[in-house]
């Protein structure tokens, strides 16, 4: 999932006739917020979306996600063009890793006046773009995509809407350290070729996706019409003929899911494409996820299901993946295990609705991300942000059973600041180290 955007959720054309602009008008800004929106949507469906049920109020369909990467896209450029480069000095996306000084912080502040979400601490301009990005773009684009275009009301304080945002705002800073340094060096330069060249190829960037999204639409009505290896038929097929290995409705939950991983969100259209690093990526993120709801179920018995799902599938399509799945389970379960009876000892004790109703929640400190042990000594931490590379210490963790924690182990939490340093206030969950590339 780490990888850029496979699909395009709005194509050249749709864009340029969407942008209230005549081609020879775009400029480099236009192209870097086109580019935006096809990796952020590819990023919301791919990772964020893919960790809801079905039945989740912010889930949504394929096509809606296009529309709400559109949305944030079009709120980020009036944002970059009337702030960033307009009334604002501190030139912050070119800038992303120079420190912030106090005279800079006021300046800002004039500029921004006010901050729905509260106005987090930062030391770099990068901290700080993101909290301005995440407080006057993302948040309110949320907002108004689920209330307006999909009619749904959600409080404007629905932590979970904030933890979308905050997820959606990480990819926008990832895309601008990654690829908006060169175009916005110059985001008034003009990108007609660009564009002339993506029009172009408009109608080849759907051919990769036709198979998929036809059998999807046929399998509303015509079942029969689908490819013999089609992973939900396949997966389906497993739960037919083995019920025995169905021992509680958790286990049909997690097949169930496991098909939706490979056909929604890798767009795996044949079983016999499935490779061994798909299944260690479903094991390692998104089964813990699922499995940490389900509370008299053990991870033990959802990897003995899964051991029995890869033999039936080499035994039927070839695909000789039990050795190595094997060598993985070997050298990778007991860290797993390892760090979800963390996560699991923490959940007993400190359900997240208590922390929902806490002060902790809305704490204007807090920060949400995905922190890296680098040490360890009795009960704090030092821990770095994965993706703002930010190192946070000393850290209380003293709510952990920290003994089970090891440098390398990738904390999902919420923390504040303190007087001396930051504290725990929440954690999602804990991954292994070698969770980290699937994260991103």
């Amino acid at each position: 999932m780490a990888e850029q955007f496979k699909k395009t959720y709005v194509s050249a054309h749709e864009f340029v006739e969407s942008w209230e602009k005549e081609i020879y008008e775009l400029t480099n800004m236009d192209y870097f917020i086109y580019l935006l929106i096809n990796n952020l949507a590819g990023e919301i469906e791919s990772t964020y979306l893919a960790k809801l049920s079905d039945r989740h109020v912010l889930k949504v369909h394929s096509d809606d996600v296009g529309t709400l990467a559109f949305n944030i896209g079009d709120g980020l450029q009036q944002f970059l063009e009337k702030t960033c480069f307009d009334t604002c000095t501190l030139n912050c996306p070119l800038c992303l890793s120079d420190p912030i000084s106090a005279i800079e912080q006021q300046n800002r502040l004039k500029v921004l006046n006010t901050f729905p979400l509260g106005n987090s601490p930062c030391k770099t301009k990068e901290q700080c773009l993101s909290a301005d990005i995440l407080n006057f773009v993302v948040y309110d684009s949320m907002l108004d995509f689920y209330q307006f275009e999909k009619g749904i009301l959600i409080d404007e304080k629905d932590h979970e809407l904030v933890r979308f945002s905050e997820f959606v705002t990480r990819i926008i800073l990832e895309t601008i350290r990654n690829q908006g340094q060169k175009l916005l060096q110059k985001p008034n330069e003009n990108a007609t070729p660009q564009f002339d060249t993506l029009m172009k190829t408009d109608a080849s960037s759907w051919d990769t996706f036709s198979e998929f999204e036809d059998e999807e639409e046929l399998s509303e009505g015509e079942e029969w019409k689908l490819t013999g290896s089609n992973p939900k038929r396949i997966i389906e097929a497993f739960k037919q003929n083995y019920p025995e290995q169905l021992e509680s409705a958790c286990f049909q939950r997690l097949l169930d899911r496991f098909a939706e991983f490979l056909t929604e969100f890798l767009s795996l259209t044949q079983i016999e494409k499935l490779e061994l690093e798909e299944l260690k990526e479903f094991i390692t993120i998104v089964a813990v996820n699922d499995l940490l709801a389900e509370k008299d179920e053990q991870l033990d018995k959802i990897i003995a299901l899964f051991q029995k799902l890869v033999r039936f599938l080499d035994f039927e399509f070839g695909l000789k993946l039990e050795p190595e799945f094997q060598m993985f389970l070997e050298k990778e379960y007991p860290q797993i295990k390892r760090t979800y009876s963390v996560i699991e000892a923490y959940s007993n004790y400190n359900p997240l609705v208590n922390y929902l109703i806490s002060s902790e929640a809305a704490d204007p400190t807090l920060l949400d991300g995905f922190f890296e042990i680098i040490s360890v000594s009795g009960n704090n931490a030092e821990v770095e942000d994965i993706h703002l590379t930010t190192r946070f210490k000393p850290l209380d963790i003293s709510l952990l059973s920290h003994s089970n924690i090891k440098s390398g182990d990738i904390l999902h939490m919420q923390l504040i600041v303190q007087d001396l340093g930051f504290r725990l206030a929440h954690l999602e969950m804990v991954y292994p180290s070698t969770a980290k590339k699937y994260l991103f």
